[in-house]
């Protein structure tokens, strides 16, 4: 089965993650947090097993991944321990179980039958030619990450159907990354401890690196306030709710939000008011920098700053969380490594793809990694993702197609290699 119809029946499974309750205790969280990220990884684990037989090694972890071993070929067991990751799991804020469709695209907008679902034309400009993959409009392709899945199988199989000679390889196939559970609990430390570069295929259009990312953390402001009947006693109200929504706005026109941001641009994003009423109100917020000291300090004391002007405008009260950090940069532990990235670059100009490296406006697998293992080397290629985490979510199926020689040319050089 080739790289295309292994992504149209990865699609079709249902694995869109499950945000846990801001209050669930962590020991009793389901993992994975949904039925449908389990069936896929079995369907990867069979497959695997066919492709691999006993020639490699699958291990299923706490949090239901699966990690998947190849010891070297002869004469390359002094190569480079190279990880592949990919996460099974979509986001839980726009449904699964995509209806995939094939576009031959000549131009104009893409129109899709459902949900009034519309890929304008200046979203695909250039693309003119190629095979476009959409869902058929009322819920997410999958394309993040179901096509670096669909790369990587399909690279995995021509290495070990081809006998070509490499390295230690590990494959990560993960579950519940797109709520922050990427289960480094779960990982054996001494097995990290012999790995020497921790690629992802998660990225946009093929030739892409990314080589750094976002600071992302979370925290929250939690406004108290006293609730009264508003005709008989609405001189005691004391409201957290007009309080949180005053924050909001002052916020909104303090620091830069995501649909005014871009390039290296950092942002502070109000995403969800939670207990809505008088009494009590949780704003939720992510901010995001490249540069961490901006994130803990002046992000923090502006965040600080206004809910604290609120309350006392209010005369509520306004208690701001730290910053719970979820993902650090991949840019620091990348630079210090820079053999993995000129390698990926060789490979991909040999396949005949331009090659652009950049900074990733959001966070991988890899700066997940990079918060318990800071020295581990992970940069994140593009496999033709579009639009991520949309309705109008699509793929380039010729970019697809073309990640999986590129991602086979590096396994061959990583296993000509020293460490």
């Amino acid at each position: 089965m080739d790289a295309i119809d292994m992504f149209l029946q990865f699609v079709r499974i249902d694995t869109r993650a499950v945000e846990p309750a801001p209050d669930a205790d962590p020991v009793s969280m389901k993992h994975p947090s949904s039925p449908g990220q389990t069936v896929l990884v079995d369907l990867l684990r069979s497959e695997l097993e066919d492709t691999l037989g006993d020639t490699a090694r699958l291990t299923t972890l706490g949090n239901g991944s699966l990690m998947v071993e190849l010891a070297a070929t002869n004469g390359c067991v002094g190569a480079p321990h190279v990880v592949f990751a990919v996460h099974v799991d979509t986001s839980p804020d726009q449904p699964g179980l995509a209806e995939p469709l094939i576009h031959q695209y000549v131009g104009g907008n893409i129109v899709l039958p459902k949900g009034g679902t519309i890929i304008p034309a200046e979203e695909l400009k250039g693309l003119e030619g190629k095979t476009i993959i959409t869902s058929s409009g009322d819920t997410l392709l999958g394309v993040d990450d179901k096509a670096g899945i669909a790369v990587l199988m399909s690279a995995i199989e021509w290495v070990v159907r081809g006998r070509v000679p490499h390295g230690p390889i590990t494959l990560i196939l993960c579950t519940d990354e797109e709520i922050g559970e990427l289960g480094l609990d779960h990982l054996p430390p001494e097995k990290v401890a012999t790995w020497d570069v921790f690629w992802t295929l998660d990225g946009g259009p093929a030739g892409e690196i990314d080589i750094g990312c976002f600071y992302g953390v979370k925290c929250s402001v939690t406004f108290t306030g006293n609730d009264a009947h508003p005709g008989e006693c609405g001189t005691k109200i004391k409201s957290a709710l007009y309080a949180a929504c005053g924050f909001v706005d002052s916020l909104s026109r303090s620091v830069l939000q995501p649909w005014d941001s871009s390039g290296n641009d950092s942002f502070v994003y109000a995403a969800r008011i939670r207990d809505g009423s008088a009494s009590r109100c949780v704003v939720e917020l992510l901010p995001r920098s490249f540069d961490r000291d901006e994130l803990m300090g002046l992000l923090y004391q502006t965040i600080t700053e206004l809910a604290a002007e609120q309350a006392t405008r209010l005369g509520v009260k306004a208690e701001v969380s730290e910053m719970d950090i979820r993902y650090v940069s991949t840019e620091e532990a990348i630079a210090r490594h820079p053999e993995h990235v000129a390698l990926a670059e060789a490979a991909l100009q040999q396949h005949g793809l331009t090659v652009k490296k950049q900074r990733c406006r959001g966070g991988t697998d890899g700066a997940m990694m990079n918060v318990r293992y800071p020295d581990l080397s992970a940069p994140n290629l593009g496999i033709g993702e579009r639009n991520c985490h949309q309705l109008t979510e699509f793929v380039v199926a010729d970019e697809i197609t073309a990640m999986v020689p590129v991602v086979v040319e590096m396994i061959s050089a990583y296993g000509q290699m020293k460490k």
